[in-house]
C-alpha cells in the first residue's frame, strides 16, 4: 500500500499542477513555444505514469506503455476541453496531438531507460 501510494502521487499531484496552469490565463510569452511545452510537459506526466505503473503492477512493458499513454494523452484532453472554459484560452486539436506525441515519447523513454538498466531485473514474468 505504501509503495503504491509513494508511486501515484506524482502523477497525480502533477496532473493537478498541469490543470492549475490550464486554468491561468495565457502564461507563455511568445519566446516559448507552445507545442513544445506541451510535448514537454506531458512527456514528464508519461514517465511519472509509466513509473507508477511499472513499480506496482505485473503488467507487462506493453501492458504499461498503453495504460501510460492512455491516461496521460487522454488527461490531455480532458485538460484541452476544461481549457476552452478558462477566459483568454482556447482549446486546439494541435495542442491535443503535442500532449499526445509527448505522452508516448515520455513513456517510450523511460521504458527503454528501464530496459537499458535492467531495471526490470527480479520481476519475474515480464518481458
Amino acid at each position: 500500500m505504501a509503495l503504491r501510494l509513494l508511486m501515484f502521487t506524482p502523477p497525480v499531484v502533477y496532473s493537478g499542477v498541469l490543470w492549475w496552469f490550464s486554468s491561468q490565463p495565457r502564461m507563455l510569452g511568445p519566446e516559448v513555444d507552445d507545442k513544445l511545452a506541451h510535448v514537454l510537459a506531458y512527456a514528464l506526466l508519461g514517465a511519472l505514469w509509466t513509473r507508477a505503473w511499472w513499480f506496482t503492477t505485473r503488467q507487462s512493458m506493453n501492458q504499461v506503455a498503453a495504460t501510460s499513454i492512455a491516461l496521460s494523452a487522454g488527461y490531455g484532453v480532458i485538460d484541452e476541453v476544461h481549457q476552452s472554459f478558462v477566459p483568454g484560452r482556447t482549446a486546439s486539436v494541435a495542442d491535443v496531438l503535442a500532449d499526445g506525441v509527448g505522452a508516448i515519447s515520455g513513456t517510450l523513454l523511460l521504458l527503454a531507460i528501464y530496459a537499458a538498466t535492467r531495471a526490470w531485473a527480479g520481476r519475474s514474468g515480464r518481458e
